[in-house]
């Protein structure tokens, strides 16, 4: 996932829906009985050399929206990785054959 973070660090991130206090003090939230719900989103973002934890508010009407898009880019990243080590093995194989001088293996690979 770390492609992602780098170009838009939002796709690497997750929804949660919690309960909040408004802060007013008068309010019933100030008594314990919380506003419910309300979606946001937690994704790490680099800030001078280090990742920092971020919190966006995502309107309720977005929210499907939004987990569509981070599962569809999380399924990619997936997808990218099985094939970067697939590759990784195909060239420690390919190493090995020539090392050896095994040209057969190399022909089944074909």
């Amino acid at each position: 996932m770390y492609s992602v973070r780098y170009k838009d660090p939002k796709l690497a991130g997750v929804i949660i829906k919690e309960a909040v206090k408004c802060g007013k003090p008068n309010c019933r939230c100030a008594g314990g009985r919380l506003h419910k719900w309300y979606y946001y989103l937690y994704y790490r973002e680099l800030v001078n050399e280090g990742w920092k934890l971020k919190k966006e508010y995502v309107p309720r009407n977005k929210v499907k929206y939004m987990r569509r898009k981070i599962n569809r880019i999380k399924g990619e990243e997936k997808h990218l990785k099985l094939e970067l080590q697939r590759n990784i093995l195909f060239l420690k194989i390919v190493k090995y054959c020539l090392r050896t001088g095994e040209t057969d293996l190399l022909e089944e690979l074909k």
